[in-house]
């Protein structure tokens, strides 16, 4: 148990999308779910808008993901 826990948190999905109501220990992630697609295009058109709204470039200057 202690080794999924550690790797759920050190091996993490490009992305994540949790129904923190039904699931409040993010352990079922919604982010290939089928009925969940509407929401995850709204989160990513978001997100885009604020980044070009921050001058934010996005991944070409992040921290490589120790894997």
């Amino acid at each position: 148990m202690a080794v999924r826990a550690i790797n759920r948190n050190e091996y993490r999905p490009a992305e994540e999308l949790y129904d923190v109501t039904k699931d409040p220990w993010e352990m079922n992630n919604l982010v290939d779910s089928p009925e969940h697609q509407g929401v995850l295009k709204e989160l990513r058109e978001a997100l885009d808008a604020w980044m070009k709204q921050q001058n934010d470039p996005g991944p070409s200057l992040d921290v490589p993901v120790r894997q």
